[in-house]
Parts: structure tokens; C-alpha cells; sequence
């Protein structure tokens, strides 16, 4: 998992160890690697402390009943309106926004890789 400490902000966009743009291939290398010891990172290796949490890691966690375990148990270590995610709020438009978990524990966000291609603009103003 990519925790990115940059401002006070930490921000979640994969939640996996491993290294690799390409989706695709970096969910293949999960599955194939998904039992390593340091492929996933335990729950209380994560210190939030305090800062605002930006989970911004795309569709891809629910495409495995590992990753979407992994998400539910990073977003539970939040405090309540600790929060934010990359959220769709216009035609071709995100943006951070509030974020509050389903009855599941989880909620959607998007990837910033995504939010920035297809004619799509992001705006971080917070």
C-alpha cells in the first residue's frame, strides 16, 4: 500500500506493496503474490494520527475479496470525519470529498491516474 505522507494528508491509492502502473498487471501480480507476508500491510503497522485519510484507490478493490477485505480494515482505522475520497461530482469533473463508509465498512473513490485521462480535469481545492 502506497501511504503518501505529503502535507499532513495521507493518501491511499493502492492497496497493495507492489509497484507496477499498469492495473492490469499489478492485479495479476497480486493474485500470483497475494500470500506474501509483505504483499498486504497488517492493520496495526498504520498509524493515521490524527491527519486527514484521502482513499482514492479505484474499482479494482472490489475485484478481489482480499483488497476489499484490505480496504475495509484501513478505512475502519479512520477516525469519524477523517475521511476523504476522490469522488466524481461533475461531467468529467472530481474532486476530494467527504467520505462515509456503506453499512459494508467500504466506500468507492477513484484513482487519480484515472480522474486525470479521458478529458477528465481534478479539482483539489479543500
Amino acid at each position: 500500500m502506497l501511504i503518501n505522507n505529503a502535507g499532513g494528508v495521507l493518501k491511499i491509492y493502492n492497496l497493495f506493496n507492489l509497484k507496477n502502473q499498469n492495473s492490469a498487471d499489478a492485479m495479476l501480480q497480486f493474485r500470483a503474490n497475494r500470500h506474501h507476508v509483505a504483499m498486504l500491510t497488517a492493520s496495526e503497522e498504520i498509524r493515521y494520527a490524527g491527519r486527514p485519510v484521502v482513499v482514492a484507490c479505484g474499482k479494482n478493490a472490489f475485484a478481489d475479496e482480499a483488497l476489499t477485505q484490505a480496504l475495509r480494515q484501513y478505512i475502519a482505522l479512520a477516525e469519524p470525519g477523517q475521511l476523504l475520497t476522490l469522488s466524481k461530482v461533475g461531467e468529467h469533473v472530481f474532486s476530494l470529498t467527504a467520505a462515509h463508509p456503506d453499512d459494508h465498512g467500504l466506500l468507492e473513490s477513484y484513482h487519480p491516474s484515472y480522474t486525470f485521462k479521458y478529458g477528465n480535469r481534478t479539482e483539489f481545492g479543500f
